[in-house]
């Protein structure tokens, strides 16, 4: 079976539903990993902990 694949509008990059944190408005969707990221930084490397418990 397929998962639903969103993109994060912070990295670009399209990723599993899993690793985006449940509740976000549509118009700001990021990634678990770049909410972990500050502002003005580049995306922190992703491990297995960006993923939604």
């Amino acid at each position: 079976m397929m998962q639903k694949m969103e993109s994060c509008y912070r990295c670009g990059e399209r990723k599993e539903a899993d690793k985006f944190r449940s509740g976000q408005s549509y118009w700001h969707r990021w990634c678990i990993r770049c909410e972990a990221t500050p502002i003005g930084s580049m995306p922190i490397r992703e491990t297995s902990e960006h993923r939604r418990q």
